[in-house]
Order: C-alpha cells, then structure tokens, then sequence
C-alpha cells in the first residue's frame, strides 16, 4: 500500500473516530433528556391522579349534602 494511500485511511479512520464519539455524546443527551421526560411524565400522572381523587371527594360531598337537604 502506498504511502498516500495509507495516510488518506489513517484520515479517513480518524474521521470516522471523531464522528463515532460524537455520536456517542449525542446519544447519551438523549438518553438524559429521555429520563427527564419520563421523570417529568410520570410526576403528571401522580398529579393527574391527586386531581382526579380531590374531585370525586368533591363530587361525593356534594351528592351528600344534596342528598341531605
């Protein structure tokens, strides 16, 4: 192989290198921003749920004094 030849690749694999550790740090911000919506998403739901038990306690009291009048 000549001597050309043999730079162009050392080139070519340190490209290569660059574009694989950037990758790399890309895939890991989304894993961390994925963990963050997850974290995000389930505090929603939990308080989703809260809001949801604070109106049928609501619903119930008012079918209560409905009821008692």
């Amino acid at each position: 192989m000549s001597h050309q030849k043999l730079m162009a690749l050392e080139a070519r694999l340190e490209q290569l290198l660059r574009e694989h550790e950037r990758l790399r740090r890309l895939a890991a911000t989304h894993e961390e921003e994925r963990q963050q919506w997850q974290a995000e998403r389930a505090s929603l739901q939990k308080r989703h749920e809260q809001a949801r038990e604070r109106l049928d306690y609501v619903i119930a009291r008012l079918k209560e004094f409905e009821e008692a009048s």
